[in-house]
């Protein structure tokens, strides 16, 4: 599925599973909840998945790579990020680039490079 990016704002809740998520843009979460499973999510001008204010994101089975910037990008406070066993990798910044304080990030059985 190719589309500017999905956006997951105001309090929403998205569930995404054995999807090829290929972004345009980036996929942004603000103040919403993004549960991926067994997905592979790319972005060609942005981040993999864009982590902004009261962010939460859960991934579980994935790869995100070839993005833009990082494959997952934490520029907002108060951010929750679980990653179980997932790829992050091959993205032209980092694996997981962190501009702000989270409210915790949990790493399982993930490589991230």
């Amino acid at each position: 599925l190719t589309l500017p990016g999905v956006r997951v704002t105001g309090g929403a809740v998205l569930t995404l599973r054995n999807l090829d998520l290929c972004a345009s843009e980036e996929n942004r979460v603000q103040a919403g909840t993004l549960w991926c499973w067994d997905c592979f999510i790319t972005a060609k001008n942005g981040c993999g998945v864009l982590c902004l204010k009261r962010a939460r994101v859960f991934l579980h089975g994935c790869e995100v790579s070839r993005c833009m910037r990082s494959g997952i990008g934490v520029n907002g406070k108060n951010t929750e990020i679980d990653i179980h066993r997932c790829v992050v990798s091959q993205n032209n910044f980092s694996g997981i680039g962190v501009n702000q304080q989270a409210r915790s990030i949990m790493l399982r059985e993930s490589r991230i490079v």
